[in-house]
């Protein structure tokens, strides 16, 4: 099933690079990523790439690096090769990687593990791909942490990111943990984001979505649409919530305007610390 939700696209958008010297998180993250691969020499791929921006950013910092990248949707997979940027991009789910074993220097995969069933057999596919003392670069979102702001939303059953996007996992930070560990990776560096002026924006345009549109009807596929899996919601905007009609636009336009100041401010001056964090960037090892 293609994709009806560009997540990558929200968080990275779908023309040109990433500005690494721009002051919002996802620069910031994109930096993180450049610096675990400060000493890789060889291949990098990565994994759920959307529409090719992250990769992108990478071969244009790094042209040294030979670059691959993957993604399930078909129509993500052709944005990305009209760019003609050298990256060499194929069609694929990240549980059967069209790549042979020990492939690659370097992996990086961000928020994609949340969307997927089987976490165990993702990872297991990573290490096979990768050299043995490959680089693996992770991020994914901890909804689960102690002091999360989802944290009480889903277990009073309001459970956002998996009506809107499709998490089907709630992660704590020593779940990734162990998860790499007993997927044959050592964990050489980890830092923290997505704090709680982040989450709020976050929140509000979950809310948004779901208040604008219903999840498609049919069988649902819990990595690539909005609905968890089996769910069908015909739910109209009449029908759902408009958060927008409750607050007045001034207000609408000083959210959009200020959180996003206010999330870069508080991950500048929190980010040696994780509690209140969800956002967990990962650097490991593959043994």
């Amino acid at each position: 099933m293609d994709v009806p939700f560009d997540y990558s696209g929200v968080i990275f958008g779908n023309e040109g690079i990433i500005d690494i010297g721009a002051h919002n998180w996802g620069a910031v993250r994109m930096g993180r990523c450049l610096e675990s691969l400060i000493d890789v020499r060889g291949r990098v791929l990565e994994i759920g790439c959307g529409a090719g921006r992250c990769i992108r950013t990478i071969r244009h910092h790094r042209p040294d690096l030979e670059a691959w990248a993957c993604d399930l949707s078909k129509p993500a997979i052709g944005t990305a090769r009209a760019h003609g940027d050298g990256v060499r991009y194929a069609v694929s789910n990240a549980e059967g990687l069209p790549y042979p074993t020990g492939a690659f220097d370097a992996v990086v995969i961000m928020d994609l593990l949340e969307h997927v069933p089987d976490v165990s057999a993702v990872l297991a596919e990573v290490r096979r791909v990768c050299k043995p003392g490959a680089i693996m670069h992770l991020h994914v979102p901890c909804e689960g942490a102690p002091l999360s702001l989802y944290r009480p939303l889903i277990a009073a059953g309001c459970d956002l990111t998996r009506r809107a996007v499709g998490h089907v996992h709630h992660f704590r930070r020593g779940d990734v943990l162990r998860h790499l560990r007993e997927a044959g990776f050592t964990i050489t560096r980890t830092r923290h984001s997505m704090y709680w002026f982040h989450q709020i924006h976050d929140m509000i345009g979950w809310i948004s979505r779901l208040s604008g549109q219903g999840c498609p009807s049919g069988p649902a596929t819990p990595t690539r649409t909005g609905c968890a899996p089996g769910e069908s919601d015909r739910s109209t905007p009449s029908s759902a919530l408009r958060i927008k009609h409750l607050i007045s636009k001034p207000a609408w336009w000083l959210i959009h305007a200020l959180l996003p100041k206010l999330q870069y401010i508080e991950l500048r001056a929190l980010a040696w610390q994780p509690l209140g964090a969800i956002g967990f960037c990962v650097t490991a090892r593959r043994t």
